[in-house]
């Protein structure tokens, strides 16, 4: 059974050309301003314009579970492990980094889905709930690592990112 619930408004500074029953993005909420997960999209629905571009909103929350990247590297490749990785992590997406990492996973059959602009393409897809693995190796680890932690600085959005197989 479907119960009614009151609104949930808010005033808003709406730009000038706005008009009532016009859709806002307000973007996405985290921490204490998310009220029922831990990222959610906002979007509002003019019901009211008030003189000095202030306007009655209602909000409309959408929760957004974010993904992660996990780190495979392929100086430890091993083709047991690695699909037993696939599979017990949910792997949606695959990209490969560096030529030794392409050339591997060409010589062992492995599909990749990105092989340009990896981080941040994987950075993106992880936003939209996906599970990434980044395959890579030597000094490609920690430089991903940290391409990946500052954006999880920058951005306050918690992305679960981690080394597949070290030791």
């Amino acid at each position: 059974m479907d119960t009614l619930k009151p609104p949930e408004l808010m005033w808003v500074e709406v730009p000038p050309e706005t008009r009532q029953g016009d859709i806002l993005n307000l973007g996405v909420l985290h921490g204490e301003y998310a009220l029922h997960c831990p990222y959610e999209a906002v979007n509002a629905r003019v019901l009211h314009i008030h003189e000095g571009n202030r306007a009655i909103v209602e909000l409309t929350r959408h929760g957004i579970k974010a993904g992660g990247i996990l780190i495979y590297d392929m100086d430890r490749f091993d083709p047991v492990d690695f699909d037993g990785f696939l599979e017990k992590e949910n792997i949606d997406i695959v990209g490969a980094m560096g030529k030794k990492s392409k050339l591997m996973a060409e010589k062992n059959s492995l599909c990749v889905d990105i092989s340009t602009g990896v981080i941040d393409r994987t950075i993106l897809m992880a936003l939209c709930g996906k599970r990434c693995m980044i395959l890579t190796s030597g000094g490609m680890i920690p430089h991903s690592m940290q391409r990946i932690n500052e954006y999880i600085e920058r951005s306050g959005i918690a992305l679960n990112v981690r080394v597949l197989n070290e030791n």
